[in-house]
C-alpha cells in the first residue's frame, strides 16, 4: 500500500512521496503518478522497500488465515507457496462464496504478488 504525502503550496512545484511500496514497480509507479500530477516540476522520492516474507512463512501465513475462518475452517485447503509471492490454493469447498473468500485471504497475506486458484465447488 502507498501513502503518499501532498506538499504545501509553499514548495511551489515540487511534489513529495513518503511511501512503503510492496515492490520496486509500484515505487516506480508512484514517482510517476506523483510527476503526472499539473504543476508539478520535480519529485523528492523517499521510498524503501522492505523484504517480504519468506515462502514458509507466506504458506504458513495464508494457512493460518484460512484456519481462523469460521466459514472456511472445516474445509481441506492446501497452500502452497512454490516461488516468493506466489500462493497456490487447492482443495474443495461448497460454494463460490467460500472459494471466494480463501482467495481473498490469500492475497491479504503480506508479500503475495499472485494466487493460483485451483479450488473445486461441489455441490
Amino acid at each position: 500500500m502507498l501513502r503518499a504525502l501532498r506538499s504545501p503550496s509553499s514548495m511551489s512545484g515540487r511534489g513529495g512521496i513518503l511511501a512503503r511500496p510492496v515492490s520496486p514497480t509500484s515505487a516506480e509507479e508512484a514517482e510517476l503518478a506523483c510527476a503526472a500530477v499539473p504543476g508539478v516540476t520535480d519529485v523528492d522520492v523517499a521510498i524503501s522497500l522492505r523484504p517480504g516474507p519468506g515462502d514458509g512463512d507466506l504458506q504458513q501465513a495464508v494457512s493460518a488465515a484460512l484456519g481462523r475462518s469460521a466459514r472456511l475452517d472445516r474445509f481441506e485447503i492446501s497452500v502452497d507457496s512454490p516461488l516468493p509471492g506466489i500462493v497456490v490454493l487447492s482443495g474443495t469447498v461448497t460454494s463460490w462464496a467460500e472459494r471466494d473468500d480463501a482467495v481473498a485471504m490469500a492475497w491479504c497475506a503480506p508479500g503475495v504478488t499472485d494466487v493460483y486458484d485451483r479450488i473445486a465447488v461441489s455441490t
